[in-house]
């Protein structure tokens, strides 16, 4: 097993090899919803990302924030990320700063943040893992929330 560096920096990098996460959302009245987004992370490692309103992971979130993700690369190397936890709703002031994180990670994604009913959704964990199956299989790792 081959590991350098702390929990927390190797969080950054691996957040840094993926643009898209996979998110799986779900409540009572709107039942399960699953799509991928774009995100962006601020130096600490925070994760954020923007949906339409319309949209039925952002109807589950407003319903009860429960939320997982995952990042990986589509199998083309055994690793990745997973994030469950809470979606918390920024309001217009914390949305416009992660809105700019976005824009500057993902150039591509301005169109589509100039749309009316964007909103946009900073990432609670309550857990957080590392995942490299060349450490073994199915090894992951727990990031907790203040690793230095």
């Amino acid at each position: 097993m081959v590991k350098t560096g702390s929990l927390q920096e190797m969080w950054i990098e691996y957040l840094d090899r993926y643009q898209t996460m996979s998110v799986a959302t779900s409540s009572p009245k709107h039942g399960v919803d699953c799509s991928t987004v774009y995100f962006a992370f601020d130096k600490t490692g925070v994760v954020y990302f923007v949906s339409d309103a319309g949209t039925g992971k952002v109807r589950n979130i407003r319903e009860n924030g429960a939320f997982a993700a995952t990042m990986d690369d589509g199998g083309k190397s055994p690793c990745g990320i997973k994030i469950l936890g809470k979606a918390v709703e920024l309001d217009a002031e914390a949305a416009a700063s992660a809105s700019q994180l976005l824009k500057d990670r993902i150039p591509a994604i301005k169109p589509f943040l100039q749309r009316p009913n964007v909103v946009c959704f900073k990432l609670e964990p309550k857990k957080r893992y590392l995942i490299n199956f060349a450490w073994g299989v199915d090894w992951r790792v727990e990031v907790p929330r203040n690793a230095r």
